[in-house]
């Protein structure tokens, strides 16, 4: 298999009226997926089964669906964010833990003219063999959204 697509997909919506934002994460993985208009956000690795200290490459997308653009608003230069987790829940790696983001508020935009942003990183380390969750997260202040997904290490 060339990717590990993601078992579950989430989808994020805007409660306009009450000014709520309503974020969708993982459903387990056995998969599933939320039912909602707006956004999309679907994580994947290059595999399902890796060897311990192979590199694991991690990408989160976020898409737009239904057409109209949509803006995300971010408190920093961070868009993103990695976590890989044991079996017991315990943190083994985060992406962003000893980087530093210029602190600044800026947009992104999804729509027609840009129905997609993909973020991408690579966990490079030794992991013990068992199943781990990878999550992956948009980090955005008013319409943050996460996927996750298990992966296997031998």
């Amino acid at each position: 298999m060339d990717a590990h697509r993601v078992l579950v997909r989430a989808r994020c919506a805007t409660l306009a009226a009450l000014g709520l934002t309503l974020a969708l994460g993982m459903f387990g993985p056995t998969g599933g997926e939320a039912v909602a208009t707006g956004f999309e956000v679907s994580l994947s690795t290059d595999k399902a089964v890796y060897r311990s200290g192979e590199p694991i490459a991690v990408t989160l997308s976020v898409s737009n669906p239904t057409g109209p653009e949509i803006r995300f608003q971010f408190s920093s230069a961070q868009r993103f964010d990695f976590a890989i987790r044991d079996a017991n829940g315990g943190q083994v790696w985060r992406w962003s833990e000893g980087q530093m983001f210029g602190q600044m508020l800026g947009p992104e935009m999804i729509g027609p003219a840009r129905p997609q942003i993909v973020y991408r990183a690579e966990f490079i380390g030794k992991l013990t063999p068992g199943l781990y969750r990878v999550e992956g997260t948009l980090v955005a202040t008013d319409r943050p959204g996460s996927a996750a997904l298990v992966i296997q290490v031998q």
